[in-house]
């Protein structure tokens, strides 16, 4: 009798410690509508999903404590609601309301997870979308339409950042939150970063860029990356550019899957560009260049915490429009 009891408490104990927390729940609108579709997401975690046909979502192996959860969906006010995830068991019900202009932004770049209204620090945010929808194959160019933020150019594929008058060692540039220490140097040098696996780039303008040391005091670039795909799922995504003034292509394929703890994912891209026509047929010497970047991700999100690892690849043979080679320039070539 002895033994059976005893066997049966550490049983009981073993499925004690090894217990999972979730927190599952229903996404309405504010007429009591569900919404199908709608991104439920822990930031801090790299763990989401989203609402089934009934509205409802799950998520599971959380850790325990505090965690923000981040509920989106288009044409809605991004929601952010703190949960104690001190049972194993949580179910909550979210109300979204309609957004009359815009939903606001996520910001991470401090460390932590915030609306841009309760942000102290103004950011511009400037998403992948964004990026696309500019149609230039210079993606330090699609940066530019931000206010306050320039360039110094001597092709499309050599670009530098300025804002507000000030560049190269007085920009600070992140790579989600790594510094990246390769362009400061001179105005030859380009930036180093293509958008294969980005989801939107942060800038910090003004004296609060200041906040992230002295070699900041002209502004700060943070590149974002993408999120991992939703548990359970795999997003498999292509995308492609023909430019034609540099008679040039951009290609991008990405593969991202996500299991319950696990999550992976790979970008491949390359671009190649022609030199570039202007308007008057005359075309501008030596502005060719090629690019190929590799981006892998992996990582694991229980609830012993998170850990991720990642991985760029990016290489870039690069013409340059200055006297000394223009020179040596004599057909339009790639």
């Amino acid at each position: 009798m002895k033994k059976s009891i005893m066997v049966f408490f550490l049983v009981f104990l073993l499925i004690k410690v090894n217990a999972q927390n979730s927190v599952e729940g229903i996404v309405y609108d504010e007429n009591g509508k569900i919404l199908v579709g709608a991104s439920v997401y822990f930031p801090e975690l790299n763990k989401g999903s989203t609402t089934d046909s009934k509205g409802s979502f799950f998520i599971g192996d959380l850790p325990k404590g505090k965690q923000k959860i981040q509920i989106s969906f288009i044409g809605y006010i991004t929601e952010f609601i703190s949960l104690d995830l001190s049972s194993q068991e949580n179910t909550i019900e979210v109300h979204m309301q309609q957004a009359v202009l815009k939903s606001q932004e996520v910001v991470v770049s401090g460390g932590y997870v915030s609306s841009q209204h309760e942000n102290a620090v103004k950011i511009d945010i400037l998403s992948i979308d964004d990026i696309i929808k500019s149609g230039t194959p210079n993606f330090m160019e699609a940066l530019t339409n931000v206010p306050g933020v320039d360039m110094i150019s001597k092709g499309p594929g050599v670009a530098k950042p300025v804002i507000r008058g000030l560049s190269m060692n007085d920009i600070l540039v992140l790579n989600n939150g790594v510094r990246i220490e390769n362009y400061q140097y001179s105005e030859n040098h380009p930036l180093g970063i293509d958008q294969t696996d980005i989801e939107r780039v942060e800038i910090i303008k003004g004296p609060a860029s200041l906040l992230y040391g002295s070699d900041a005091i002209g502004g700060v670039l943070n590149f974002i990356k993408e999120k991992p795909a939703s548990i359970g799922a795999t997003d498999i995504k292509y995308f492609g550019v023909f430019n034609s003034n540099t008679l040039g292509f951009d290609n991008n394929i990405s593969v991202k899957s996500s299991g319950k703890g696990l999550f992976a994912g790979i970008n491949i891209g390359h671009k190649t560009h022609n030199d570039y026509l202007q308007g008057g047929g005359e075309y501008v010497h030596n502005s060719k260049f090629n690019e190929k970047t590799l981006s892998l991700c992996s990582g694991f999100s229980g609830k012993k915490g998170v850990y991720r690892l990642y991985y760029d690849y990016f290489k870039q043979d690069l013409g340059m429009s200055v006297p000394p080679a223009i020179s040596l320039i004599s057909e339009r070539s790639r």
